[in-house]
């Protein structure tokens, strides 16, 4: 129960961060990567079974945290990722010509660095059990958060940007 409180707190404690990282709400990266958790967790909920603890669930057993989480990462890292483009782009002004390949190598950066080590963490703790093996391989989670990534980033950053120009 206590590393569960511990979760939720960690979870908003990212959420916060994004806000002071980055200066402003970007709600359309939340949204982006809450899309996709909605997405990935409600489609692949046969891969993986989820710890009781997790609770609530909002479908069958599918973690309303897990479902939040992936986008409490997704504008926790394109937060970040913003913050050093900025800082990069005015530093190093020869990055002046690649902004968004920039951005997207960071966002897959930290991404995975904060993702994996939950991932990890999250299974060995027993909160969730793989039903695949291979699922559980660190060489294929890393994998599998970079591909994440480039999608969340993309998804996200478009989102924000038509709830940005209205």
């Amino acid at each position: 129960m206590l590393f569960t409180a511990i979760i939720y707190t960690a979870s908003l404690s990212l959420l916060l961060a994004s806000r002071w990282i980055r200066g402003e709400w970007k709600w359309g990266y939340l949204l982006g990567g809450f899309c996709f958790g909605l997405y990935n967790e409600f489609l692949f909920e046969f891969c993986w079974d989820y710890s009781p603890a997790l609770k609530p669930f909002v479908w069958r057993d599918v973690p309303l945290i897990v479902v939040t989480g992936w986008g409490v990462i997704g504008i926790f890292a394109m937060s970040v990722s913003d913050r050093v483009q900025a800082w990069g782009l005015r530093r190093f002004p020869g990055l002046q010509g690649h902004p968004g390949l920039l951005l997207l190598a960071l966002d897959v950066l930290v991404y995975a660095a904060v993702g994996v080590p939950q991932e990890v963490l999250m299974s060995d703790k027993g909160y969730w059990k793989y039903n695949f093996p291979l699922q559980g391989e660190l060489p294929i989670q890393i994998l599998g958060y970079v591909g994440v990534a480039l999608l969340l980033s993309s998804l996200g950053r478009r989102i924000e940007s038509f709830r940005s120009a209205t």
